[in-house]
């Protein structure tokens, strides 16, 4: 009789402790940032293969209108640089996507924020300490999309600097059919350049897009057919208005469709709550 509890407690312990964070890398923040940041300016960044997504033909953002937005530039060894688009949840912690990211030659994060200007004086910049990566769901299953970058010092907040809400859990298999959602990301814009300023798209939600990805995904449409998502805007927020409170959620992943029906494909926030409070300690609501 005393195995068998024994044996209860065990399992039941074993499954309250899951490892959340087998993926996960240091990163090394230099010693003279300022000498690295003048070096990153100077690059032209890249497009990774795997990075799909920019917002053209959408609307200039205003200063303060989505102040937890973060321009990510991500450097890797040699020192090839890439754009994507983080969201700040807390002081110390970015959400963004894993594609953004090479595992083995990424070397740094660099996130700007506090300004839809990319060129401003002021914005505010902060290295990287650390990555993790979200794990698989279930055996045999799709590698997640989500990646919780952490400042090697916090952002200070005000009205140009601050966190977006997460959902909550009671929302797990919400899909908000036929609200109104803004996509928002520092992709590059209908010429192909790199934008001098945030840019953001009206979209509305949709339901059935992926049947088999329901539980993990969401979908959505442009409101007007001539607004796209291209490189740079991978891991931009899908923000729902819910009760006067900006919610985030889903991560903007890429997008498919034709001339006349193109389709948003995002990462559902819902279904990777307790891995972001498991490394970031942010109480989630329920």
């Amino acid at each position: 009789m005393k195995l068998i509890v024994f044996a209860i407690f065990l399992a039941t312990v074993t499954a309250r402790t899951t490892d959340f964070t087998s993926e996960r890398n240091s990163l090394v923040v230099p010693d003279n940032q300022n000498d690295f940041l003048e070096r990153v300016r100077q690059t032209v960044p890249r497009q990774r293969n795997t990075i799909t997504g920019r917002i053209s033909n959408g609307n200039e953002a205003a200063n303060g209108q989505f102040p937890w937005v973060t321009r990510l530039t991500i450097v890797d060894e040699p020192f090839d640089t890439f754009v994507c688009t983080g969201n700040i949840i807390s002081s110390n912690f970015i959400l963004t996507v894993r594609h953004c990211f090479d595992p083995v030659i990424t070397v740094q994060v660099i996130a700007d924020a506090g300004d839809i200007d990319r060129l401003s004086n002021n914005i505010v910049t902060r290295f990287s300490d650390f990555w993790w990566f979200a794990p698989v769901m279930q055996p045999g299953n799709f590698q997640p999309d989500l990646a919780v970058v952490r400042t090697s010092a916090p952002f200070v907040f005000n009205n140009r600097i601050n966190t977006i809400r997460l959902p909550a859990l009671s929302q797990e298999a919400f899909e908000w059919p036929g609200q109104q959602m803004r996509i928002v990301g520092w992709g590059r814009d209908a010429t192909g350049n790199m934008p001098r300023f945030l840019q953001y798209g009206n979209f509305r939600m949709q339901t059935n897009c992926w049947s088999q990805r329901r539980q993990t995904h969401l979908c959505s449409v442009a409101e007007n057919i001539n607004v796209e998502t291209r490189g740079g805007d991978s891991g931009g927020p899908w923000v729902v208005v819910e009760g006067g409170i900006p919610t985030l959620v889903a991560l903007h992943e890429g997008s498919t469709g034709s001339s006349t029906l193109w389709w948003f494909r995002g990462l559902r926030i819902t279904s990777f709550l307790n891995f972001i409070h498991s490394v970031t300690g942010i109480p989630i609501r329920s």
